[in-house]
């Protein structure tokens, strides 16, 4: 299993989806992000599974340190936690209405290096 500073270092630089086996919003996530390979809007991204490579209590106090903040309902973070370019996205639901997904502002674009591309527009499929 990977230690929190070893999370941290993927986290800060490596797209990366921290995966539950048989999730189907981390199976929807790793829809996106394969798309988004394909577009070009990332090169690559990494999966790294609960209970193989991390645990629960070591992926919460990770995304605390970018900001999650429990809730009370809700104390462990949920699956997937996703980072893109160093960035904390949160979640499948968050990864989907994020600019990666919809684009920012008006135009639907996203900044891919010094171009802009359009976002993928996807239908969040876990959206009831």
């Amino acid at each position: 299993m990977l230690n929190i500073d070893q999370l941290k270092d993927i986290a800060k630089n490596e797209n990366v989806i921290f995966y539950k086996p048989g999730c189907p919003f981390c199976k929807a996530s790793e829809e996106l992000f394969r798309e988004l390979v394909e577009v070009g809007a990332i090169e690559e991204y990494s999966v790294y599974q609960l209970g193989e490579d991390f645990n629960n209590e070591e992926l919460t106090d990770l995304v605390k340190e970018f900001g999650w903040k429990p809730d009370g309902y809700q104390e462990v973070a949920s699956k997937p936690q996703i980072f893109i370019e160093g960035q904390y996205i949160g979640g499948n639901r968050e990864l989907y209405i994020s600019k990666w997904n919809i684009g920012e502002g008006e135009t639907s674009k996203i900044k891919v290096g010094d171009e802009e591309i359009d976002a993928l527009n996807l239908p969040n499929p876990m959206r009831f």
